[in-house]
């Protein structure tokens, strides 16, 4: 009988454990530009040149803000 719950018990614990899956507090976004080789910044910090992808929290909202010499600067906001 102990070892039946035992079982029981230890089969709950699986199921509920590995079900429950981790939040994602980051996300990766492609940033392309036309032409290539713009300078990205996030939220005012140089993080890459285009063609790239950039990391960011998905906890807050975000500027991206792209720049290329002899083009106009483009701010993009991405909300939460």
């Amino acid at each position: 009988m102990l070892n039946k719950k035992l079982i029981i018990v230890s089969c709950g614990i699986a199921l509920f454990g590995f079900g429950c899956q981790p939040m994602v507090l980051k996300q990766n976004i492609p940033v392309s530009t036309n032409p290539l080789g713009a300078k990205i910044y996030a939220n005012g910090t140089l993080v890459g040149q285009t063609p790239a992808t950039v990391s960011l929290e998905r906890t807050q909202n975000h500027i991206i803000t792209l720049v290329k010499e002899n083009y106009r600067q483009e701010d993009v906001v991405i909300s939460k």
